[in-house]
């Protein structure tokens, strides 16, 4: 071939020797990762991973719609799912990311239930004051 490029999803080669072009176009496999991908550069996140899915089903050890499927799945905000397709293929960087936020949110998840503790705590105490004070409860003798 005296050269090779692309016209929209076909793939164009021509032999400047034998005087040929030849078209090929994407067989169904094909055509799902290239849908895959355009979907996700569009930001349509969900339907790339559905259609990552489907590749999967073509091929189930197809490390590209592993990749595509994990970083799906973290622009959509579906960390554990990320993390889970990454180790699949031992992808490092999106299973980080994925990693990093899912700590995050646990730990802001985390930070409410303390948050919540401390303020009943006070409040507990507050009340408990209140009550000695007014001579509701009294205090044990030592």
């Amino acid at each position: 071939p005296s050269s090779i490029t692309y016209f929209g999803d076909r793939l164009v080669v021509s032999d400047h020797g034998a005087g040929k072009v030849v078209i090929y176009e994407p067989m169904d496999y094909g055509a799902c990762v290239n849908t895959a991908a355009r979907l996700h550069s569009q930001g349509r996140f969900e339907e790339s991973s559905d259609m990552w899915r489907e590749a999967l089903v073509y091929n189930s050890n197809q490390y590209t719609a592993y990749v595509g499927l994990a970083k799906s799945e973290y622009n959509r905000g579906a960390y554990e799912a990320a993390m889970k397709y990454s180790t699949l293929v031992g992808e490092k960087n999106y299973y980080s990311k994925a990693f990093a936020k899912r700590r995050s949110q646990a730990a802001e998840a985390g930070a409410g239930i303390v948050a919540g503790v401390i303020a009943v705590g006070i409040a507990g105490g507050v009340v408990l004051s209140v009550l000695r004070k007014k001579g509701v409860i009294k205090r044990k003798p030592r």
